[in-house]
């Protein structure tokens, strides 16, 4: 037996000499709830403005999971980084209503493409699959709740709008921060 196995916990891993074995091995795909179709530059300009606005600590940007909604009438991504909140609204065709969290590493594979055409988001009840004419991304979604976060959106526009240069705002903030005891 020309093979190699690796087992983990449920996991089973097999390399074989045989090209007939997929690499790494597929679970069987669920039937997805919803659909999402989108220019895939599109969806990863999506994906890197919300992990951006979730992570202005001045490291790279860095998000812990980004929740997708697809619904009957609208699609959302929003992200958070455990101390911030980014929310966008997103603008294809979809079909079906499903919701989830993904995981980071999910996430980073779709920003990492460099296709330019059409992209497809699929949910179902367990899975995530990001795909364009090239390429595919296939996650598990996060068995976890997703906070309300809608709770803390305002329902109503604020009563006025400021307009401020960010980087006059940021250094502003980095000179009083030496004043903020750690």
């Amino acid at each position: 037996d020309d093979s190699l196995r690796i087992s983990s916990g449920t996991a089973l891993y097999i390399m074989d000499n045989d090209s007939r074995l997929p690499w790494p091995p597929q679970e069987s795909p669920t039937e997805p709830l919803a659909s999402l179709s989108v220019p895939a530059e599109y969806l990863r300009q999506a994906f890197r403005e919300v992990s951006y606005a979730a992570s202005l600590d001045g490291g790279p940007p860095r998000i812990q999971h980004c929740y997708l909604e697809i619904g009957p009438t609208f699609s959302l991504l929003t992200a958070t980084d455990t101390h911030r909140l980014a929310h966008r609204q997103l603008v294809g065709e979809w079909e079906g209503s499903a919701s989830g969290i993904i995981p980071s590493c999910a996430i980073e594979a779709v920003k990492a493409t460099r296709e330019t055409g059409d992209s497809t988001a699929h949910l179902s009840a367990d899975r995530a699959r990001f795909e364009g004419a090239d390429w595919s991304v296939d996650s598990r979604l996060i068995p976890e709740r997703y906070p309300k976060y809608a709770e803390v959106l305002p329902t109503t526009p604020p009563a006025a709008t400021v307009i401020l240069d960010r980087h006059a705002l940021l250094a502003a903030l980095r000179r009083i921060a030496v004043l903020e005891p750690s």
